[in-house]
């Protein structure tokens, strides 16, 4: 057990002062957001149309696009009965109970860690 006392961006663990630097600003947040936009919008549609051909990209642009209708159809569903915010972590809480929601928690954050990945590697 790590007993930890926060004060701001200084935090005391185990009698060691620990602190973070502030390093990004609001237009860095906004730039790896829209390179997070771009990454997902470029390079996944380039790689499909170049490895598997036009007609193979079409058909999974209409598979992918029944699949997310779906899920959107059950995101509003789940949404209306859910009394409470907190995105996908609670909509799983709800309807599969807390550990499989941590779970989902976990991938939604692994997710977006490697869109980030992905984003900075495509910048080098």
């Amino acid at each position: 057990m790590t007993a930890a006392v926060e004060t701001g961006l200084t935090t005391t663990i185990h009698g060691d002062r620990v602190s973070l630097l502030r390093v990004l600003g609001p237009a860095h947040v906004w730039a790896l957001g829209v390179g997070i936009v771009l990454v997902g919008e470029f390079t996944g549609w380039n790689f499909a149309a170049d490895k598997g051909g036009a007609l193979a990209a079409l058909i999974v642009c209409w598979i992918v696009g029944l699949l997310y209708t779906s899920v959107a159809m059950i995101d509003s569903e789940v949404t209306s009965t859910v009394a409470a915010a907190g995105g996908q972590y609670a909509q799983a809480k709800h309807i599969v109970g807390p550990l499989m929601a941590f779970n989902v928690a976990l991938f939604l954050v692994f997710a977006y860690t490697m869109l980030e990945v992905s984003d900075a590697i495509l910048l080098l």
